[in-house]
């Protein structure tokens, strides 16, 4: 079965958005990308990926509503594309030393 995708939507972003809470809280969206939720109430789109199969990164793409939902998923799907690169290089430059 497939990851859900497109789990957030503008009107979830909105009650979101500005609401102080306890602790930082994640959202995720599917495909990698979430929407941090600060302490304070202000949304910080992260994109999670792993590069060696074991360590998660995580990398701010933005933030709401300074770069939109739509804008988030495309930023999201180039991150997507770059990744098999950017191993590829890390595994020359290994294999280099």
């Amino acid at each position: 079965m497939a990851a859900e995708l497109n789990k957030l939507s503008d009107k979830k972003l909105k009650t979101l958005h500005g609401k102080e809470r306890n602790k930082i809280e994640f959202f995720a969206d599917g495909a990698g990308l979430s929407a941090k939720a600060s302490k304070a109430g202000g949304i910080s789109w992260v994109f999670t990926y792993r590069l060696d199969g074991k360590k998660l990164n995580r990398l701010t793409i933005g933030r709401y509503p300074d770069m939109p939902l739509k804008q988030a998923r495309e930023t999201r799907d180039k991150c997507r594309v770059m990744l098999p690169i950017v191993r590829l290089s890390l595994q020359d430059s290994i294999h280099a030393q």
